[in-house]
């Protein structure tokens, strides 16, 4: 997808990958625990660079669920599909304005090298007076970026990778430098057709019809600070 190295003020990725990786009633998490599927989900930006990006979405599976890798796929471009439908309310990025200025406020200590390399990547990015600040706070809302964000997690713009060791034996080739056993291929047709259904909401078998829906509102997100009962 495009990349969002200049887009930190508004942080779209960091909204997709929040709703996507939400563990509310109606997530993609809760529906695949639902079956016993899976155990573990994270979403996040995994690589942006000057000209593209890389969103990820990682799954651990139950030895269960790698029974349904197809249907678990399937999952994730239906909860894509709500999302474009639907649409992002304003109090998604409002919910994570306030998270972030917490998170900054109460910003753990960390090791001086970490954060001299840190603010010498970040200056290449951020203006001056938000280097400090930038990956943490939202600075403007902007929910048309995210629009455009999600419009990229599509079938057509998919890669997706099945690690474990009990598919080792159908790896027919190996990694270059590590030797490591892999093997690959393009979507088949129906696969790609059946994902693109699931996506726009088409699909008349669509398995997490009644499973899947956005989340609400955290009325539990703190915004004030002020200690209660106190001269001090």
């Amino acid at each position: 997808m495009p990349p969002t190295e200049s887009l930190y003020r508004s942080k779209p990725e960091k909204l997709l990958a929040h709703l996507i990786g939400h563990e509310s009633d109606g997530s993609i998490l809760a529906a695949l625990k639902k079956r016993m599927w899976a155990n573990e989900l994270s979403s996040y930006m995994y690589r942006s660079s000057h000209d593209f990006g890389v969103f990820g979405v990682e799954i651990k599976l139950t030895e269960e669920g790698l029974v349904h890798v197809q249907d678990v796929i399937a999952a994730v471009f239906a909860y894509i599909g709500l999302l474009q439908r639907q649409g992002i309310d304003d109090w998604v990025w409002d919910e994570l304005k306030d998270t972030g200025a917490m998170k900054f406020r109460f910003k753990d200590k960390s090791e001086p090298s970490d954060d001299a390399v840190s603010l010498a990547t970040t200056m290449a990015v951020m203006a001056p007076t938000e280097i400090l600040a930038g990956h943490d706070l939202f600075f403007e809302k902007n929910l048309e970026k995210t629009r455009e964000l999600l419009a990229n997690v599509n079938p057509d713009n998919a890669l997706v990778f099945l690690v474990h060791k009990g598919v080792a034996e159908k790896a027919d080739k190996r990694e270059r430098w590590y030797t490591t056993p892999y093997t690959e291929r393009a979507f088949t047709t129906e696969e790609r057709a059946h994902w693109q259904r699931v996506l726009s909401g088409n699909d008349d078998d669509n398995l997490w019809s009644t499973d899947l829906h956005l989340p609400q509102p955290n009325p539990f997100v703190p915004t004030d600070f002020t200690i209660k009962g106190s001269d001090v």
